[in-house]
């Protein structure tokens, strides 16, 4: 038996977990686009790893066969060691206590910035983030409008004000806005 594909191990688990008679039903099945549930029917039918059982008007239902059933009772382990045995592709991998390869990540950043709900965005000494900018143009008395928001981040109106909506709900900050007849609209951050 060749090997399965991520979907389609998790498609014949899901099934014969649940007994499942059709694999529409699996969520691991329903959860791809309806093109590529397509592939998937017909690479699984190829495979001998479905059978089609009846047809309900234009559906057909497709159920597990035997042979999927089989196949997921081999381990995915058991099944690696005979694709390996073939020809070795590309560089022999490295002896243990070999360093690592660099991720190309600046070391210490993990990618994800933690939050705080404090209202101020934590950054390194000397450094403001445009959105301390913001922050602290909005803390103003006088707030700050549209254009001087926009002026001073260098940044379109629409990120400003996509800006102005995370801040809102990830650092629960309230940030109204006034408008005075004749006079551009006002944000400020609330008292």
């Amino acid at each position: 038996m060749t090997d399965l594909t991520d979907t389609q191990r998790a498609i014949i688990e899901e099934g014969v977990k649940k007994k499942h008679n059709d694999i529409h039903e699996l969520d691991s099945f329903y959860k791809h686009m309806p093109a590529v549930r397509e592939k998937v029917i017909q690479g699984m039918l190829k495979r001998g790893l479905l059978t089609a059982a009846r047809t309900e008007g234009k559906k057909t239902i497709y159920v597990l066969s035997e042979s999927a059933q089989k196949a997921i009772a081999t381990p995915a382990s058991a099944e690696k060691p005979a694709k390996a045995s073939a020809k070795p592709k590309g560089k022999p991998k490295a002896k243990s206590g070999a360093s690592p390869k660099p991720s190309g990540k600046k070391p210490g950043k993990s990618g994800t910035k933690p939050r705080q709900a404090s209202g101020k965005s934590e950054t390194k000494p000397g450094k403001t983030t445009k959105q301390q900018v913001i922050i602290d143009l909005l803390s103003r008395k006088e707030g700050a409008t549209l254009s001087q928001l926009v002026k001073a981040t260098d940044w379109q109106q629409h990120s400003i004000h996509g800006a102005m909506a995370n801040m809102r709900k990830k650092l629960k900050l309230a940030i109204n806005s006034t408008k005075e007849d004749g006079k551009d609209r006002v944000y400020r951050i609330a008292a």
